[in-house]
């Protein structure tokens, strides 16, 4: 079954919320602290307009699998990725994560870096087998990085 990516629209506001506060999610994200509904959607809404981020769904058979977001600066995008807790563990974040990233590349040519906490192993995994590499340690998680000029 193959992975469709496409932008993020209003109509995945509530989706995304509720991956975001999932219990899974929360732990292993940066700020572990569940969000507030009303400002998911203020936050929400600024990024599908943003000219600086980029989100895209991921899509099996009509049913939304993830998400995958691109906060870009001057120098790199900082990439993030999450399952809809039904699908995870079903080998699905690779082709999520590596199609996402197509889909942004034909949009905007730009470094990588993705942020990623120490005991979220699974994510270290999954980024260095999109081709990210250790860059450095930060206090809570470590940096890895994706060179646009390694790849293309």
């Amino acid at each position: 079954m193959e992975i469709s990516i496409q932008k993020a629209t209003l109509d995945d506001l509530m989706d995304i919320f509720d991956w975001r506060n999932d219990q899974v999610t929360c732990q292993m994200s940066l700020d572990s602290n569940p969000i507030e509904l009303e400002i998911h959607r203020e936050w929400f809404l600024k990024a599908i307009s943003s000219k600086n981020i980029k989100m895209y769904v991921a899509l099996q058979d009509d049913a939304k699998v993830g998400v995958c977001r691109f906060d870009m600066a001057s120098n790199a995008a900082e990439v993030s990725i999450n399952l809809n807790p039904s699908f995870r563990g079903k080998g699905l974040s690779f082709d999520i994560l590596q199609s996402s990233i197509d889909v942004f590349f034909e949009e905007v040519e730009i470094d990588l870096i993705a942020k990623i906490k120490e005991e979220n192993i699974r994510s270290i995994d999954l980024f260095r087998r999109c081709g990210f590499v250790f860059d450095r340690q930060e206090v809570g998680f470590n940096i890895f990085s994706y060179s646009v000029s390694d790849t293309r």
